[in-house]
């Protein structure tokens, strides 16, 4: 028999329940039960790593990161509770990560305009709310600026002309 969500909720535990909340897996969400009930299911015949396999996944990881520099996980955290601005933070963010990965500036400013449309970089108002509230620990303010300085062309810069 299944217990009602809200008696299962109780069941769990607020603690329980909180700690899979924050960032299972670097920005994640088991924000419901049954997303929880489910990870502690997949979790049930867990084997750790062997010694031998170790070196494999900490290789795939470096190259994992080689291809994305900037470790943001698209969780909004940094949006949700952080800026004051409005500015869409993870995309920017993301575009940073097309550029490097690809090598493509328009490409990266195919994304990156539409993401600033409404509020971009230049107007951040520097005070830290979203490192603060990035799980990350990230230097938003920092990666914003360097966001601007290397995709931004200009008010009018059309995304769609032959650059």
């Amino acid at each position: 028999m299944r217990l009602p969500e809200s008696q299962e909720r109780e069941y769990i535990g607020e603690e329980c329940q909180q700690m899979f909340n924050m960032e299972p897996v670097k920005g994640g969400n088991l924000a419901n039960v049954d997303t929880y009930s489910e990870a502690k299911s997949l979790m049930e015949d867990f084997q750790p790593l062997t010694e031998d396999e170790k070196p494999m996944l900490q290789k795939a990881a470096k190259i994992i990161e080689s291809k994305r520099p900037v470790g943001c996980t698209g969780c909004h955290y940094c949006t949700d509770k952080g800026c004051p601005a409005g500015i869409r933070i993870p995309e920017v963010l993301n575009c940073l990560n097309l550029l490097h990965q690809y090598h493509n500036p328009r490409m990266a400013r195919m994304v990156y305009y539409p993401a600033i449309r409404e509020h971009g970089p230049r107007e951040c108002l520097n005070c830290g709310s979203c490192e603060n509230e990035c799980p990350q620990r990230l230097s938003i303010r920092k990666l914003l600026r360097e966001a601007d300085k290397k995709l931004y062309v200009g008010e009018n810069y059309d995304i769609w002309a032959n650059h």
